[in-house]
């Protein structure tokens, strides 16, 4: 995705707003008729609209106000209702891009103060951990429940779970980094002297 970057925000700054409709329309139909033997969640080409939305989001929308917020609870609210199998590559992303919507708006107007500065900061310190290592819990936590029938409040339950793992092996990776670079830095003073 980040190599196509350069693209994207070349016709992002000729219109942000035609770009990202060209996608989203390329996006639905390419999820009718989808091609590659590829699962969907590991395509570029679907993954990338979440991509683009962020792109567009921060060029354009911002914190979008309490109008955005609704519509965005409304779009959660109408996807647990209406979720089936057919829908679901469509449910994950609108999923995805109305929850990022309210965290942003919740982040830019509600959450305030010295404790959630704290959360912010830790989570801004361990981002680039969690990145690497949520693909890898997530994918281990799904194995164990491969082909199980969650209701919502075990699916609430996994997530919190899910949540608090990648946390702890992404702390683990951070303060593994953290013992490298301090090796590093001890072994290259001591070639010096």
């Amino acid at each position: 995705m980040y190599v196509m970057f350069p693209v994207l925000r070349f016709f992002f700054k000729k219109n942000a707003y035609i770009t990202f409709f060209i996608y989203l329309i390329f996006y639905i139909i390419l999820l009718m008729f989808y091609p590659f033997e590829i699962g969907m969640n590991r395509n570029v080409f679907i993954r990338l609209i979440d991509f683009m939305f962020g792109m567009l989001f921060i060029e354009k929308i911002k914190a979008g106000g309490i109008k955005l917020v609704l519509g965005a609870g409304a779009v959660i609210i109408l996807n647990l209702f209406f979720m089936n199998d057919k829908l679901l590559p469509f449910v994950f992303t609108t999923m995805g891009i109305s929850i990022f919507i309210i965290l942003a708006f919740l982040s830019e107007y509600i959450l305030k103060g010295k404790y959630i500065e704290c959360i912010y900061s830790w989570v801004a310190k361990y981002s680039y951990a969690i990145f690497l290592i949520h693909h890898v819990v997530l994918k281990s936590v799904q194995k164990r429940f491969l082909g199980s029938e969650f209701s919502l409040f075990d699916g609430i339950v996994l997530l919190v779970i899910n949540i608090f793992l990648i946390m702890v092996c992404a702390g683990i990776v951070e303060k593994v980094k953290d013992y490298i670079l301090v090796m590093i830095k001890f072994e290259s003073k001591k070639k010096e002297n």
